[in-house]
């Protein structure tokens, strides 16, 4: 249905120019856990044994929301928990480096 009353445009019809990647394919950026994201993983831990056994309602909590949060803490912690401390060596933290390191490596002068 969206697609009667949108003007969709791809990559290759737009044809434009693509930076290529480094190597020819995509750079993983690895992260330690840091002890507020330790003590997260086992409230999950601690909520998915909740849900398994039925103890919680499943409109209040479920696999689903356990799961999105799990990957939103993943990237930084303040994604679930906006009074989580703020890490420098999160995932989130750690791409606003990278970008803002190749944005002055590609600086004109």
């Amino acid at each position: 249905m969206f697609r009667l009353v949108a003007d969709i445009q791809t990559a290759d019809m737009l044809k434009l120019p693509v930076p290529r990647l480094e190597g020819d394919k995509a750079s993983v950026i690895v992260s330690d856990r840091s002890p507020y994201q330790e003590q997260m993983m086992d409230e999950f831990v601690e909520r998915a044994e909740k849900i398994r056994n039925n103890e919680v309602d499943a409109k209040e909590d479920n696999m689903l929301k356990l799961t999105h949060e799990a990957k939103l803490m993943s990237i930084d912690p303040r994604l679930v928990n906006e009074d989580a401390p703020a890490d420098p060596m999160s995932k989130l933290n750690l791409c606003i480096n990278n970008v803002f390191d190749v944005w002055q490596e590609t600086q004109t002068n």
